[in-house]
């Protein structure tokens, strides 16, 4: 599928190609996968292939994209979660061995005043946020110790400096402001994070300018290695997002046009009774199940001239099979059961009458409800 680019201005020179096709990939409006041919970019862009071609060189080495159909087409690079901790990994040897050895060696004067300028300028950048002025600073902060290394192959590492800096900030571009992590036991923004991660850049810049050769190497592994437990994190959020959310939504579809064939039938959802109650430290698995909640509204509404209800089980905190492995999870169900009208356990037998019920057909003119069989803890 080729991506109509119409809302590109019309560049004439290679630098202004890469300058136009970077900013629409870091803000989001060329999204990860998007394939686009180069006969109708150079059309679009009004420019001959020539100067579309270095771009793509560029963009190709910068992590943006990749190129196939000989060169013909070229595609959004999509980074997995495991592609990126690969790359994280290999980065904190290279970032640490690079940043003891310009430590060792010493920045020049230049040097210097650069790495403070870009210091400077991805403070800037996080409130209000800036991904493409903070990703192009961040990659060039850390490239610029690569480069005063004294060590060419080091040097010539950079292009992975870049790749793995866009891999890591095209997931929050939408609404980083509203991105909520749990890491270390806390809720963080994305904004704190890159505070964090403004500190540890100092650190490892004041570590190099005092010649502290093992100070600065541990300063820039450490760094890293946050890094790539942020990016265990965002994993994290996406499988749980991916089987809980997704994971709805095709068995709905999976199912749909055999009841719409039947001439009706009754679909519920399994949600929870977390994203009525707002539970902390828990907020990928509250969001994906909130998610749940409207997604069963909207269905409802779209399916009801269909002769389908669409309605949703909102169990509490339940000592199903697996839950019962884990002393962890136990201690959780206590905690749990002090909320409770009803103070006891909850068994997966609780949920039977209530399943029962919306499949049934006293509940036929029943549709886009929550039902709550949690023991009296979230009364709505």
């Amino acid at each position: 599928m080729v991506t109509n680019l119409n809302v590109l201005s019309r560049p004439r020179l290679v630098d202004d190609v890469v300058r136009v096709l970077r900013e629409k990939i870091v803000r989001g409006e060329l999204p990860a996968g998007t394939q686009l041919l180069q006969i109708d970019l150079a059309n679009q862009l009004g420019v001959s292939r020539t100067p579309l071609r270095e771009a793509f060189r560029i963009l190709e080495n910068d992590g943006f994209l990749k190129t196939s159909n000989n060169n013909r087409t070229v595609e959004v690079v999509t980074f997995t979660a495991a592609e990126m901790r690969d790359m994280y990994e290999l980065r904190e040897v290279i970032d640490g061995l690079a940043a003891r050895l310009a430590a060792t060696r010493g920045l020049s004067p230049e040097g210097g005043a650069e790495a403070e300028r870009l210091l400077a300028e991805m403070a800037s950048t996080s409130k209000p946020y800036d991904p493409l002025r903070r990703m192009e600073a961040h990659a060039a902060f850390h490239s610029l110790f690569l480069e005063h290394s004294g060590n060419a192959r080091l040097a010539g590492l950079t292009p992975l400096i870049r790749a793995s800096s866009a891999a890591l900030f095209l997931p929050f571009i939408d609404n980083p402001e509203g991105v909520q992590l749990t890491a270390a036991g806390k809720a963080t923004s994305y904004k704190e994070l890159l505070d964090e991660s403004q500190d540890s850049h100092r650190a490892i810049f004041d570590a190099v300018l005092e010649g502290k050769a093992s100070k600065a190497e541990t300063a820039a592994r450490k760094h890293i290695a946050r890094t790539y437990s942020m990016v265990d994190a965002f994993d994290e959020w996406r499988k749980v997002m991916e089987v809980n959310t997704l994971g709805v939504f095709l068995c709905c579809r999976a199912c749909v046009p055999h009841m719409r064939a039947a001439g009706g039938g009754r679909i519920i959802n399994l949600a929870s009774g977390a994203p009525l109650k707002g539970v902390p430290l828990f907020l990928h698995y509250v969001a994906s199940k909130g998610a749940v909640i409207a997604m069963t509204r909207g269905l409802a509404r779209e399916l009801g001239k269909d002769g389908i209800t669409v309605n949703a089980l909102a169990p509490g905190f339940t000592l199903s099979e697996g839950v019962m492995k884990h002393s962890a999870h136990l201690k959780q169900g206590e905690i749990s059961k002090k909320t409770r009208a009803i103070q006891r356990d909850e068994r997966p037998e609780d949920l039977v009458g209530a399943v029962s019920f919306l499949a049934s057909d006293d509940a036929a003119f029943m549709t886009g409800q929550t039902m709550v069989v949690d023991g009296g803890s979230a009364m709505i």
